[in-house]
């Protein structure tokens, strides 16, 4: 049979637990939003450089330009579909990371793809 000092301690190490554990998904919960936000500002990028493109698309077939140039060999449309493309790689990037964060967040540990964390002491 346990002693009266034996239970405390065992009540004292699970509230213990508990509280990294709390403070390990909202730290986790955290993460996700800011990076949500994150996530927002690069949706936007995204959508100025599309509407750039169509206004570049729009002056170009209004211009009536010369025959055998095309649209892709514009280098300002160039510049804009890589800033595109490079954007659209940063949203996959942060969305796969706020998968992870939300598989953290969700007490199971660290994400698909992520090192387990260190324990505390």
């Amino acid at each position: 049979m346990s002693t009266l000092s034996e239970r405390v301690d065992r009540l004292g190490r699970a509230f213990q637990e508990l509280a990294h554990t709390a403070q390990d998904r909202l730290e986790s919960a955290l993460e996700v939003g800011s990076k949500k936000i994150d996530l927002l500002g690069l949706k936007r990028s995204v959508d100025r450089e599309t509407r750039a493109l169509g206004e570049l698309t729009l002056q170009h077939l209004r211009g009536a330009p010369p025959p055998g140039t095309s649209l892709a060999d514009d280098p300002s449309v160039r510049v804009v579909v890589d800033r595109l493309a490079a954007l659209e790689k940063e949203v996959a990037t942060l969305e796969a990371d706020i998968q992870a964060a939300r598989h953290r967040a969700a007490g199971r540990g660290p994400g698909p793809d992520q090192p387990s964390s260190t324990p505390r002491s």
